[in-house]
């Protein structure tokens, strides 16, 4: 959350997918963010209002990998679909293949 970086960055689509609740009923678009976004309790303001709350995040630049990968989903990037369906059809599966 914050500046905006001076490199091209991949928007993140935290919160708008998905939401993480902590012990307090707090909910928040990221892991990452726990403490540092404004969450709202849903006991207080329902589960509607919480997850509208978490859709408004700015997150630029992130370092998990797995969610870059799901946000260039989400964002439509055609290398990253494309990628994906390459590597599994090129036996990226083949751990989960039974052999005789």
């Amino acid at each position: 959350m914050g500046k905006e970086p001076d490199f091209d960055f991949i928007p993140c689509y935290a919160g708008r997918f998905m939401m993480f609740t902590d012990a307090d009923a707090r909910v928040y678009p990221c892991v990452q963010l726990i403490d540092i976004f404004p969450a709202l309790d849903f006991r207080k303001v329902g589960i509607k209002k919480a997850w509208e709350n978490c859709a408004g995040q700015t997150c630029k630049a992130c370092y998990f990998p797995c969610w870059n990968e799901l946000s260039a989903i989400m964002d439509l990037i055609p290398s990253v679909i494309f990628g994906g369906f390459m590597r599994t059809g090129q036996g990226g599966l083949k751990s989960s293949k039974i052999s005789a």
